[in-house]
C-alpha cells in the first residue's frame, strides 16, 4: 500500500511538471493549428491589431517549409502536422500572449519589455537618458 502511495504522487509530480513546461512563446516556429476549444491548445493567444501593444509580431508563411524561424507560422488545417496549437481568445487578459500579423518577413519577432533585445535603447538605460542626452532647450 505504500509503495502505491509513493508511486501515485511520483506519477502526479511527474505529470504536472511536463504539463508546466511550456515553450517559450518567443521562439515559436512551424506549423500552427488553430483549436476550438481552448483547454486542447497550447496556447491561448489574442490577436491585436497593432504591432505596437503585441508580445509576438508573426508573418503568416504560405509554406510550411519556410516556417523555420521564430515569428514565422504556417496555418495548417490538419491538427496531426501542427508543431503546437493556439486558441483565440477574444478577451486580451485571458490569454496567454498577444500576437499581431505583419506583411513583412524582417518585421517578425518577440516585442515584450525584457524578453528581446529589440526595446528601444533609451528604455534600457533608465528615463533620465534620454532627458541628458536630448535635453529640452528654452525658448526665447
Amino acid at each position: 500500500m505504500r509503495k502505491f502511495i509513493v508511486l501515485f504522487g511520483l506519477l502526479t509530480l511527474l505529470t504536472t511538471l511536463v504539463s508546466a513546461q511550456k515553450k517559450d512563446f518567443c521562439s515559436l516556429q512551424g506549423a500552427v493549428y488553430i483549436e476550438k476549444v481552448a483547454a486542447f491548445a497550447d496556447y491561448r493567444v489574442f490577436v491585436d491589431d497593432n504591432e505596437s501593444f503585441a508580445d509576438l509580431v508573426v508573418y503568416k508563411e504560405d509554406s510550411e517549409v519556410y516556417a523555420d524561424a521564430p515569428g514565422h507560422w504556417f496555418i495548417t488545417d490538419n491538427k496531426a502536422f501542427a508543431d503546437f496549437t493556439i486558441y483565440i481568445e477574444e478577451v486580451k487578459n485571458f490569454a496567454d500572449f498577444s500576437i499581431a500579423y505583419t506583411t513583412f518577413r524582417t518585421a517578425v519577432g518577440c516585442r515584450s519589455v525584457g524578453v528581446s533585445t529589440k526595446t528601444l535603447s533609451f528604455r534600457a538605460h533608465g528615463p533620465g537618458f534620454f532627458a541628458q542626452k536630448y535635453p529640452i532647450l528654452p525658448m526665447k
